[in-house]
């Protein structure tokens, strides 16, 4: 296992979700209260400074070392990963100075999109690229669908730990926690169907709990049931009698699972299905 390149892809990977969850935070929780400008402008930066060490990590595991200039340009200009790394690039960009723009609907609308971006755009940097045909796109297609379903839950989640962590807010947020119960059933069935779906692309069928790739999936199918668990566990038990404290555990407990199940997906990407 080529441990550079699970830490950088599990990074950016974080990164990029927790953008895109503090991007749609508002929506979610009905709130006119954004995450604070600065806090977008440090996320975009992470995900250039991140996505570069994806780019050398990836560059780095073609040559078993680390790579040369020529083995960079060729990465980046020779590969479909490359051609997305400079779009996705250019969307972080965009997003920090979008993060100094005065706020209003054009700016929201704008942050909104280009956060939506740059995460489906990660649907083309996985096993997906391997694909040809018909085929490459409906496992691109549910691979961004997987994506999408997989920031709006893992997303939420960051929105609600910093929430949570103004007391004066707690009042809200429990609210918004609430609220967000029906919403968020819709982003675990997403996330359940199109991952099923992508399992089938990339398999062809169950995952065999005999070889390695296997073995991380059902790490994270039970990863993702602990964090459904915690999540029912918060809504119909922690919230209805008021207890914010403990509900803000229980919420922090269920973000570290996230944070888990992307660290599998990171080894999941450099990892042969079929070995």
């Amino acid at each position: 296992m080529d441990v550079g390149l699970v830490l950088a892809r599990w990074t950016h990977f974080l990164t990029v979700i927790v953008l895109f969850g503090l991007t749609t935070w508002p929506l979610v929780a009905r709130t006119t209260r954004p995450a604070p400008p600065v806090l977008h402008a440090a996320l975009a930066v992470l995900a250039l400074v991140t996505g570069a060490a994806w780019l050398v990590a990836t560059a780095g595991s073609m040559t078993g070392g680390p790579p040369d200039r020529d083995t960079i340009n060729l990465v980046l200009f020779q590969t479909t990963f490359g051609v997305l790394w400079l779009v996705r690039a250019l969307i972080a960009g965009l997003l920090f100075a979008l993060a100094w723009r005065p706020p209003g609907r054009t700016t929201r609308a704008a942050t909104m999109f280009l956060a939506v971006a740059l995460l489906i755009s990660l649907a083309g940097t996985g096993h997906a690229a391997a694909a040809e045909g018909v085929q490459l796109w409906g496992h691109v297609l549910f691979d961004a669908l997987h994506l999408l379903a997989t920031g709006f839950w893992l997303g939420a989640l960051s929105g609600f730990c910093l929430a949570f962590t103004r007391p004066s807010e707690w009042p809200e947020a429990r609210l918004a926690l609430e609220r967000f119960a029906s919403a968020g059933l819709v982003g675990v069935v997403g996330t359940t169907v199109a991952g099923a779906a992508n399992t089938w692309f990339i398999l062809g069928g169950f995952p065999n709990p005999g070889r390695p790739y296997g073995q991380w999936l059902l790490a994270k199918v039970a990863l993702a049931l602990a964090m459904v668990v915690l999540a029912s566990i918060n809504r119909f038990l922690v919230l209805p009698r008021i207890r914010d404290r403990l509900a803000r555990a229980v919420l922090g407990l269920e973000t570290l699972l996230g944070v888990g199940v992307l660290l599998v997906v990171a080894v999941l990407g450099t990892l042969n299905p079929q070995a």
